[in-house]
Formats: structure tokens, sequence, C-alpha cells
């Protein structure tokens, strides 16, 4: 991944880097990232180089093997999934204000399955389109309830909402470490950072009513079932 604009575009790269970082905080079924430095020649002859930075995503044969995992075989809509790590999935993206994906069709997800057996597990990238990064060309999808991605809608489509409060207490637990993570990811702006931080806080201020009802939660009939594996 390269960013589409000059200074800009290199912050809101650097925004969404930050965002890998946090999730690989939260756990191993992430990928993991790395910030590379790119140089652009002409070709034709010119000499006019340009640099950038990119983000290197691990291979998905890389992150097979260190996850001991491969490709989950889904045929339609998703029926099961790993409890604990769909709910800590889509917690994460409503901390972050991330609506851009879809478990169904894997669209900015992978899904696998650890090779010893066990339910599927989602494994989430490219969040460009987030509240987080808050690029001037993200908008949520037109059939949300919402008017911009820094406002927040939870697409989590279980049955029990009780069934949230183990991973609500991890983001809880962690929340010291992920603000430092903000704090002290240099390579931002002070500005940056401390708009992050405050998109977080609000997060947290209002985490506990993830378990309940609310106008800003999907209400899917299409329920997947959140299993214990």
């Amino acid at each position: 991944m390269t960013h589409c604009t000059e200074d800009k575009g290199e912050t809101l790269l650097l925004r969404e880097y930050l965002t890998y970082l946090l999730y690989a905080e939260l756990t191993d079924a992430s990928f993991r990232t790395r910030l590379i430095h790119v140089t652009y020649e002409d070709r034709d002859g010119g000499e006019e180089t340009v640099q950038s930075i990119a983000i290197l995503l691990e291979p998905k044969k890389d992150l097979l093997k260190r996850l001991k995992a491969e490709d989950a075989v889904v045929d339609g809509p998703v029926k099961a999934i790993s409890g604990e790590d769909y709910n800590r999935f889509a917690v994460f993206q409503f901390m972050i204000g991330n609506t851009d994906w879809n478990l169904d069709n894997q669209h900015n997800v992978r899904l696998l399955t650890p090779k010893e057996g066990g339910l599927p597990y989602p494994v989430p990238y490219d969040f460009d389109r987030s509240g987080l990064v808050n690029a001037p060309y993200a908008s949520p999808h037109s059939m949300l309830p919402i008017e911009t991605v820094r406002d927040r809608f939870f697409q989590w489509r279980g049955k029990d909402r009780k069934q949230l409060e183990p991973v609500l207490e991890l983001f809880k637990q962690r929340k010291d470490r992920l603000m430092q993570l903000c704090q002290e990811f240099y390579m931002l702006p002070m500005e940056d950072r401390q708009d992050i931080i405050s998109f977080l806080e609000e997060f947290y201020g209002n985490i506990d009513m993830l378990l309940t009802e609310g106008k800003r939660m999907a209400h899917s009939s299409e329920k997947v079932t959140v299993g214990a594996g």
C-alpha cells in the first residue's frame, strides 16, 4: 500500500499503519506490517525521482504458517465463527469506526481455520476508510444509518450481547497500552496523535453500551453462531 497524494496522503498512510499496530496489540491473529521507503524513478529518461512511504503487509503464506492455519472454506453466508476472535474483531472495527468490511464475501478480511481443527476466525486488513484514519474520500455505505466515518456503527451479528463481556474487559485492560502507542507514534504530528487519542477516548467513554441494543448497531436477520472455539 502506498499513499495517494503528497504529505496528506503520507499522514493518512501513517494513521493506517498505526491502526495495524493497535490491532496487533490485541491479538496475534493479525497481519504483521512494516513501514518501508519507496523511490520511484522515471524510466523514460527523466532525472526526477519521487520518494514516499508504503505499508508492507505480511504475505499470506507467512501469515498462514505463523498462525498454523489455512484458508477457511466458506460457501455463502458465514454461519458460525470463533467467538473470542470474532467478538474482538467486531469491537475493534467499531472502535476505529470502520464499516468497510464484510465476512460473507471476505471484503477486507481473511477467514482462516486452525489446521488442528476448529471454527474459522477473521484477520482484518485495509483500514483506510475507517474513522480513525479519517481520509477525505472515505464515507459510510448509503444503507447505514450514519453520516460520516467518524460516526460508529456496530456490525456485530451475534445473538447474545453478554458474549461481549470478556472482550470488552480485554479492551479496558489494554487501554493504557493502546493510548501509549498512539501518544508515542512520533512519525505522526502531535495534532494527528491527539485527534486519534480523542477518537479512541470517545469509544472508551461509551464502551459498555455495546452490551445493549442501540440505534447505531446492526440488526441483521443473518445472525452468525458465535462459538467458543
